[in-house]
């Protein structure tokens, strides 16, 4: 079988008929990379001797998907968070209305930035949990308090091990 570049970088075996890749290939890429992971992050070994990457839905599971992102949450360099997001978060909405959560809370469109600090001090990366793959990006979930109210807070894990924030859900998910 030839080999082409997949997902992660990986070289793997592919049919030529259909240009889809091996199930064994993406099997044993799945195992390795959740094998090296585990390596990683439980024993403390170097990513230069156990190589990983970041999730592929061609190629990795629930497992690793969960595993990694437990990992990220000791790597995450930097909370990525547009500051119009607030103003969004705090403008009416006749569908889904979340800014008269927020307004209750203290929050205004007047001082969007102490919600933005907020978040950004009151997020328990620690809780950072897989939700879902979507069109290739891994969304997370973690909890952010706001004035002793819990909030889940939805976000992006990207490869440079950023979050970037995408919506707020006040109370948390239904």
């Amino acid at each position: 079988m030839p080999f082409k570049i997949g997902g992660g970088n990986h070289i793997q075996q592919y049919d030529i008929k259909n240009g889809q890749y091996c199930d064994e290939e993406k099997n044993k890429l799945n195992s390795e990379d959740k094998n090296n992971l585990v390596l990683v992050y439980y024993f403390g070994f170097s990513f230069e001797d156990y190589p990983f990457h970041f999730p592929t839905p061609e190629i990795h599971d629930q497992d690793y998907y969960d595993i990694f992102v437990k990992f990220s949450r000791k790597y995450i360099k930097n909370l990525l968070i547009d500051p119009n997001k607030m103003n969004y978060l705090l403008t009416f909405k006749s569908d889904g209305d979340k800014s008269s959560y927020f307004i209750k809370l203290g929050y205004s469109k007047n001082n969007p930035y102490m919600l933005l600090n907020d978040i950004i001090n009151n997020t328990k990366i620690n809780s950072l949990t897989f939700a879902r793959m979507e069109h290739e990006c891994l969304k997370c979930i973690a909890v952010t308090i706001l004035k002793g109210h819990k909030v889940t807070s939805v976000w992006e894990l990207q490869p440079n091990f950023n979050i970037r924030l995408i919506t707020m859900i006040p109370g948390g998910i239904k």
